[in-house]
């Protein structure tokens, strides 16, 4: 097939389904053909994996590599920023900092207590290297 050919990816959805559909043109022939992959189960799945973090019970954070926080779900942003007196886009404090930065270096998780206000927190600082959080 010739390498100048404009391919068109698109998604539709046909009676409550969702397909990823690619559209090939064959210009020889002057016709196109469609691939179609239905991709309903793969979607829900990512949406519902996408959902997890927020919709936690518990307390969770990310922490980008220079100590930014990028994510904090409900009960975090109750419990423990509001204690640190930080929000979404601001810096942890170096103590925390510090832990997030050995976790990176070291590629491996680590349960740490920290002491806020009048509470500790057994924390689990995991690293994902391939995000830089």
């Amino acid at each position: 097939m010739d390498r100048e050919e404009v391919y068109l990816s698109e998604t539709h959805i046909v009676d409550g389904r969702v397909y990823a559909c690619a559209f090939v043109p064959i210009k020889e022939r002057e016709y196109v053909n469609v691939y179609g992959t239905d991709i309903t189960d793969s979607q829900k799945e990512i949406e519902g994996l996408a959902r997890f973090p927020e919709e936690n019970p518990h307390s969770v954070i990310r922490i980008s590599g220079d100590g930014e926080i990028i994510f904090a779900n409900a009960p975090a942003k109750r419990q423990i920023l509001k204690e640190l007196e930080v929000g979404v886009g601001q810096k942890v404090p170096e103590n925390i900092y510090s832990t997030v930065k050995e976790t990176l270096e070291n590629g491996d998780y680590q349960d740490v207590d920290h002491n806020l206000g009048d509470r500790i927190y057994a924390c689990t600082f995991v690293p994902v290297v391939d995000h830089s959080y």
